[in-house]
């Protein structure tokens, strides 16, 4: 099953969410409430096919610098960490370590940024499917 406040599954059985801990005893003891208006598994789906991966970020970003910013799609970012990084390398080679770190570290979150808006839309499209 899934939970109707985070989109997230959990057991059957379970008195709180794994994920957000919201209260599944409530929401089950009143059926009619999960059967107005659920997040359907073809929406969790469809949500679940536009994530981007954390991991393949940070691999991309490895390989080159700023690269992962173009997997999320924030090619402006991309671009300038791209730029940053040859004239790093030409004019500066001592700072490369530390761009490519910080790199690394934000396509990673600008991944996980991506992923939290899509089910945040998800679950405001659902809520408002309810009213």
């Amino acid at each position: 099953m899934f939970c109707s406040q985070c989109g997230k599954e959990y057991i059957d059985g379970s008195k709180f969410c794994p994920s957000c801990g919201y209260n599944l005893e409530s929401s089950s003891s009143s059926k009619s409430n999960e059967s107005a208006s659920p997040i359907l598994q073809e929406d969790l789906l469809s949500v679940k096919s536009k994530e981007k991966s954390l991991a393949v970020a940070g691999l991309i970003n490895i390989a080159l610098i700023g690269a992962g910013y173009f997997y999320v799609g924030k090619y402006i970012w991309g671009t300038i960490l791209l730029i940053a990084a040859i004239l790093s390398f030409i004019y500066a080679p001592e700072m490369l370590l530390a761009l490519f770190v910080l790199a690394t570290i934000g396509s990673i979150y600008a991944a996980h940024r991506h992923n939290k808006k899509l089910m945040e839309n998800l679950l405001n499209s659902n809520k408002k499917n309810k009213t």
